[in-house]
């Protein structure tokens, strides 16, 4: 879960800033600075425990938390090297 959050966050990022490269100057780190964004993660992860009236596995429910908590540890060091290297209009 960990590793394939960070490839589609970075993958994502880079891809956004190549087919917006021409209207706007955007870095190709962007997905790199997204990586603390896990609040939306935990929100449908609980939608979902809620809504169907089951718990969601505790493995699946584990990786989620985890992932949310490591990616918020390393999230914002990340992001301030990511926007102290980006590109300015």
């Amino acid at each position: 879960y960990l590793l394939a959050r960070l490839a589609g966050k970075l993958a994502g990022g880079l891809a956004g800033s190549q087919l917006f490269m021409a209207r706007a100057r955007i870095s190709p780190l962007i997905g790199a600075g997204m990586l603390f964004q896990g609040g939306m993660t935990l929100a449908m992860a609980v939608s979902f425990q809620r809504t169907h009236l089951a718990a969601l596995d505790h493995q699946v429910t584990t990786a989620i938390v985890v992932g949310v908590i490591v990616f918020e540890l390393i999230g914002a060091p990340v992001a301030g090297r990511v926007l102290s290297r980006g590109r300015r209009p």
